[in-house]
């Protein structure tokens, strides 16, 4: 690819977000909004998002009509990310009749009628966030997309529950759960052996001296959800598919595509369970297919909402105004 590595990522990071609008489960998203506690001008929701990435849940949220007064803290390692994040955002609220302000780059404020959205931008890894906050619970709710897998869900889950005011819910998205798929077939045995591997991949991978979630992430939720307090409100699958129509693939989906299969090429390259021969052959034929418009990809994963139980209740709200009903599911 000719972008740099960071402009690489954080295209593919772009290019995803149609993907995941897509894949996000609608029954566990609208219990998430029919769970979210009331909210207004004088008592914000207050969210933390981790693996907080280009900003596209939070952009999701905002144009789904979610937020109308929250205070958001968004949380990730790479500052390339919150700047593109914040960039994103900015656009998104000139764009949809908000009026965005404040200079400081770790900050924005979107401000629409008596409405007010504000979000702290925060570069750290997340369990040295968790482990550096010293003050009282203070976030009613925690989003997670495409990062439980990344990291120990045990772990992360565990340190983050301390910084979350009870009942907090937790909207734990796109995890994956050991299900890859190319179509079409090249050869039944071949396929899946590099679907066996690169999900090996994902179980060895070693991250702050923790196993990350790895393969099966996905269930593996069902069982540390409740080890750690939370209890399982709802749970739905949130399968990626991409594939083309008669004009191609949708937005930037193609890119998505081509990035997936760099990745499978750099996670296999030295591979001992595969002969590297037949690897190349595999990879250079499945971007045939891509560039031909053929290639459609499958990856399972599944999302969930859960509460985190307790003896210190939020604050009722006297307003709902977080929640719009210009909310769609006809994505």
């Amino acid at each position: 690819m000719s972008d740099s590595p960071n402009d690489s990522f954080i295209r593919y990071l772009a290019s995803k977000k149609t993907v995941d609008d897509r894949a996000l489960n609608v029954r566990v998203l609208r219990s998430f909004r029919d769970s979210l506690p009331a909210s207004g001008p004088a008592s914000p929701l207050r969210i933390l998002e981790v693996g907080g990435g280009i900003g596209t849940m939070i952009e999701r949220l905002l144009d789904w009509g979610f937020l109308a007064d929250a205070q958001i803290t968004a949380v990730d390692e790479q500052a390339g990310l919150l700047i593109e994040a914040r960039r994103r955002l900015t656009d998104f609220g000139n764009a949809h009749e908000y009026r965005s302000s404040g200079t400081d780059p770790s900050s924005l404020e979107l401000r629409r009628g008596e409405h007010l959205v504000r979000i702290h931008f925060v570069e750290q890894e997340v369990l040295d966030f968790a482990r550096g906050h010293s003050g009282p619970p203070e976030w009613d709710v925690l989003l997670a997309n495409a990062f439980l897998d990344l990291v120990d869900p045990q772990a992360t889950l565990r340190a983050l529950s301390r910084l979350l005011r009870r009942p907090a819910l937790l909207y734990l998205t796109i995890n994956f759960d050991g299900m890859t798929l190319f179509i079409p077939e090249i050869d039944s045995e071949l396929d899946a052996q590099i679907e066996a591997s690169y999900h090996r991949t994902m179980d060895e991978r070693m991250r702050d001296g923790l196993r990350s979630g790895g393969s099966r992430t996905g269930r593996g939720l069902f069982g540390v959800l409740p080890m750690v307090g939370a209890e399982i409100l709802d749970a739905g699958s949130s399968d990626w598919i991409v594939f083309p129509d008669r004009s191609g693939y949708p937005a930037d989906e193609a890119y998505f595509l081509r990035w997936i299969l760099d990745s499978h090429e750099s996670a296999l390259s030295k591979s001992t369970d595969l002969e590297q021969t037949r690897l190349v052959e595999w990879i250079a034929e499945r971007r045939q297919q891509l560039e031909r418009g053929e290639l459609i990809y499958v990856a399972h994963q599944i999302d969930f909402l859960a509460r985190l139980a307790g003896d210190h209740p939020i604050e009722e709200r006297r307003s709902r105004a977080s929640i719009s009903p210009q909310w769609r599911v006809d994505r």
